[in-house]
């Protein structure tokens, strides 16, 4: 099963718009059975704004800094290890039989919880 990146925070300079810090975190989300694996990794950069390859920060996108990161981190490594902890939780629930459905009695509860923007 594929995860996703997702940058959940970034440090920057105000007066030049450069990006030195960014939070991401890897996760493999199965909503059927509710179990999410994840990691969370920092990433610091170094830039100059004054290369002609220089994103300021308005004009950059969740894609940029994730490249970015992954020029700099064995992403690789951070995907197996999720993915195993995903698969060894899938297999936990398989293996017991195990059900965290509720009866449909328990129809006042509030929406499930929205993962997409993890």
């Amino acid at each position: 099963m594929a995860g996703t990146w997702k940058v959940f925070g970034l440090k920057s300079h105000k007066d030049s718009g450069g990006v030195f810090k960014a939070s991401l975190i890897y996760s493999i989300i199965n909503e059927e059975y509710r179990i999410a694996s994840q990691k969370s990794i920092e990433v610091e950069f170094t830039y100059n704004p004054n290369n002609e390859d220089f994103i300021s920060f308005n004009d950059l996108t969740e894609e940029n800094i994730v490249n970015w990161a992954r020029q700099l981190v064995d992403f690789e490594t951070i995907e197996n290890e999720v993915l195993q902890d995903y698969n060894s939780e899938l297999l936990k629930i398989s293996e017991n039989n195990v059900s965290e459905d509720l009866p449909e009695s328990f129809n006042n509860l509030p929406p499930e919880f929205d993962v997409s923007g993890i």
